[in-house]
């Protein structure tokens, strides 16, 4: 329950201050990030449930997958495209369920967690950075989402 509790709480700590401080891109991570965190705690209640692929949480982390590569192709910064990169990993460990039967399952779910922390972290850093070098993401400038 601890775990649960710190990650939810680093979650909206960095999906916060993307919000706050991202510009577009920042706040539309924020935005779907938390949205795919909430559907997957839906979709994943049953521990037991990792044992074998977990479909409906790879139908959750395909349909982030592809929000997030939207983001990414719009956004003319580079850490939007550093978040997805880390997400891919995550959804490649999908398949790694998939075409190994009998995955350990505590492997499965720590691969499947694992790769939230850089993302979050990538997503404070990449904004950090970009405001360090005077980049805004504001509405009409040639770094908003087109």
């Amino acid at each position: 329950m601890l775990v649960v509790l710190s990650f939810w709480i680093l979650t909206l700590l960095c999906c916060g201050f993307a919000a706050l401080f991202g510009g577009r891109a920042g706040r539309a991570v924020a935005f779907i990030y938390i949205a795919a965190v909430a559907a997957t705690s839906l979709a994943t209640r049953d521990p037991k449930a990792w044992s074998d692929p977990h479909l409906p949480a790879l139908a959750v982390d395909l349909m982030l997958l592809a929000a997030l590569l939207w983001v990414a192709l719009r956004a003319d910064r580079w850490f939007p495209i550093w978040f997805t990169g880390f997400h891919l990993v995550a959804v490649v460990s999908h398949l790694a369920s998939i075409l190994a039967p009998g995955f350990a399952p505590k492997l499965y779910f720590l691969l499947q967690s694992l790769w939230s922390v850089p993302m979050l972290l990538t997503l404070v850093i990449g904004i950090t950075l970009d405001r360090q070098a005077g980049i805004r993401d504001e509405p009409g400038s040639r770094h908003a989402i087109r």
